[in-house]
């Protein structure tokens, strides 16, 4: 992707990736896992730990860099919105997914994400959330 966001005449940041150690048990369980585990490992191991653990330190060097008014954030990428959150910029959620089940995901990694910042769980929902709208025009 480097290089597709630079011909766009973008910065381009490398955000940081658990280790292959501790995200392999994971990837070996989720297939063989019942759906409320593997929600529980996907949500709350993968991406409310592991994932935002990394990639905290890479989104606060970005923010500081870029000094953003708002922060545009995946559902299941929490490592944004815990550094917005401490440097004051805004955020919005885009929608991948029905915000129903998004909204599933923040309660199965809740336990991971309170202890990166108490009030975190609370936060994500309230933030904007944006959805494509519809295509045409309407006559």
């Amino acid at each position: 992707m480097k290089e597709m966001v630079e011909l766009t005449g973008h910065p381009f940041w490398v955000g940081g990736e658990p280790v292959e150690a501790e995200v392999a048990p994971i990837r070996e369980r989720l297939p063989v896992a019942s759906p409320e585990e593997a929600s529980i490992l996907g949500n709350r191991d993968l991406f409310g730990r592991l994932a935002t653990t990394a990639m905290l330190p890479g989104l606060d060097r970005a923010c500081i860099e870029w000094l953003p008014d708002l922060v545009l954030r995946e559902p299941c990428e929490y490592a944004s919105a815990i550094v917005a959150g401490q440097r004051g910029i805004s955020t919005a959620q885009v929608a991948i997914s029905l915000a129903e089940a998004e909204a599933r995901s923040i309660t199965a990694a809740a336990p991971a994400l309170e202890e990166h910042r108490a009030g975190l769980v609370e936060e994500l929902p309230a933030s904007p959330y944006l959805t494509p709208g519809r295509g045409g025009r309407r006559g």
